[in-house]
């Protein structure tokens, strides 16, 4: 499945000249943008073959979409989009293989219409995907028909979405119009990132105002007491504002008081779980949590370089609030390796020493200094969990690559209700990421609810004493009942 959540359309002069064009991209990219058109309407053909070359060593498994010229596209294996005035719809999909795509500018309900008929009459497949627009004037495109408006792009979007055509509504699109595009299935951006300061922000902010409801997938083990594992990630993403998701790795006997065994299903059910999620579902953000053997981790990697994702959170599962080891030893190395491809892992005390090799903090300062070693020449960003630490205030960080350091504090609960906290934090982290919150603002809020679900967690009554008890991931739901 195509994920056209958030579509780029390149522009070399607010890029400053074709060569930074590249860069752009791949920041934009890792700031969420899932579909990318090169877009140049003074390069000559042997140009927009370059520059095509060029643009394929950056989007990887991003869809990747030439403007105009639909037999270079065919040439180079990519996907092609067309205008109105470019060649007809019927005989440019003629030109394509059937395994590449071809988009359509829409202006007009009746050109949809007409599309429609004509392919039909020829026996060719519809549009994959309709760009509809303008939504407002816009400069970058002086010659752009009427604006029609948010209601003007969702009347073509519904006609469209019967016949089974994705839609993105382009032209004047901003953060404050893309929330707005609710009917559509992606917004298509132009200066608004290519134009941008900082593009990686850029995109994160506008996919964050199109996505109303983060799409969150957790891929971990089971709690079947419901604390943690991926029942308290689809309840902390729920907490979040997000839709929750889950691929399960392992099988957990488990309750308050521990571990009790660990079964692992066969990896084709794990492949087919990732499959019946990814072909069906554009995900906007992962949290994974345990992953016990190398095999399991090798599979996850292998799916999320298919289907890369915009935000990727790793909780490198390896030892329990109850002081469990929950992965193999065989596994370490391969977390570690899964850990520096990330986006953002949150460790614990104990697992962020086994990360960097070394014995663990016993300060906050120590903590912080193994996470600035671990993530030194990546461009993972790494939580720092004062939680295992003493005290009567808990200090939490964003360590980023940059060395940039973001302290979150929270007062201290003395709680044996516990279980899960780590689980509960990075999906909701995960979904607030999503949502458009810099990893600082996802911190900030994660932390203040997990500190209230803490601290309401005996109110629950689950588990026996002795045992750590679960957090109440949805006390701040309820306060409005």
């Amino acid at each position: 499945m195509t994920d056209w959540t958030l579509y780029l359309v390149t522009d070399p002069d607010l890029a400053g000249g074709p060569d930074n064009v590249p860069h752009i991209v791949s920041q934009a990219i890792s700031g969420g943008v899932s579909v990318v058109q090169l877009r140049d309407k003074r390069a000559t053909r042997g140009e927009i073959r370059q520059h095509a070359q060029a643009l394929c060593e950056v989007t990887g498994n991003i869809p990747l979409f030439i403007n105009d010229y639909v037999d270079i596209a065919a040439e180079l294996g990519l996907h092609a989009h067309i205008g109105q005035s470019d060649t007809r719809y019927v005989e440019a999909r003629k030109l394509l293989p059937d395994h590449l795509m071809l988009g359509l500018s829409i202006e007009t309900h009746e050109q949809l219409i007409t599309v429609i008929a004509d392919a039909q009459e020829a026996g060719v497949r519809l549009p994959d995907v309709i760009g509809i627009g303008p939504v407002r004037a816009t400069s970058t495109k002086p010659d752009h028909a009427a604006p029609l408006g948010v209601e003007g792009v969702a009347a073509i979007a519904r006609t469209a979405v019967c016949y089974g055509i994705a839609t993105v509504a382009i032209g004047g699109v901003d953060k404050q119009c893309a929330s707005k595009l609710q009917a559509v299935d992606g917004a298509c951006v132009v200066s608004a990132i290519m134009a941008a300061q900082d593009p990686h922000a850029a995109a994160r902010e506008l996919r964050g105002a199109f996505v109303q409801v983060p799409r969150v997938l957790s891929i971990a083990g089971t709690d079947p007491t419901g604390g943690a594992g991926a029942q308290a990630d689809v309840k902390s993403i729920t907490a979040a504002g997000g839709y929750g998701m889950n691929v399960v790795t392992a099988l957990v006997a488990q309750n308050t008081h521990g571990v009790r065994s660990v079964h692992t299903p066969p990896l084709e059910f794990l492949d087919e779980q990732l499959d019946a999620v990814f072909s069906d579902v554009a995900v906007d953000a992962i949290k994974i949590g345990m992953l016990a053997t190398v095999d399991t981790i090798a599979t996850v990697q292998a799916w999320l370089d298919m289907y890369p994702s915009p935000v990727v959170v790793l909780d490198p599962v390896m030892i329990a609030t109850s002081g469990d080891r929950l992965i193999d030893a065989d596994a370490e190395q391969a977390l570690r390796q899964l850990a520096r491809r990330v986006d953002v892992i949150t460790p614990n005390i104990p697992e962020l020493a086994v990360l960097v090799g070394e014995q663990p903090a016993s300060t906050f300062a120590e903590a912080v200094e193994q996470a600035r070693h671990f993530n030194r020449g990546t461009a993972t960003t790494v939580i720092v969990k004062g939680g295992h630490l003493t005290g009567t205030e808990v200090e939490n960080a964003v360590v980023e690559p940059d060395g940039n350091i973001t302290v979150v504090r929270a007062p201290r609960v003395e709680t044996m209700n516990t279980h899960g906290t780590g689980c509960s934090l990075s999906s909701a982290l995960a979904t607030r990421i999503a949502a458009g919150d810099t990893v600082a603002e996802a911190l900030q809020w994660s932390i203040k609810w997990l500190h209230e679900a803490i601290a309401h967690g005996v109110e629950l009554r689950v588990g026996q004493p002795g045992g750590h008890g679960p957090v109440d991931h949805g006390y701040r739901a309820r306060q409005v009942l």
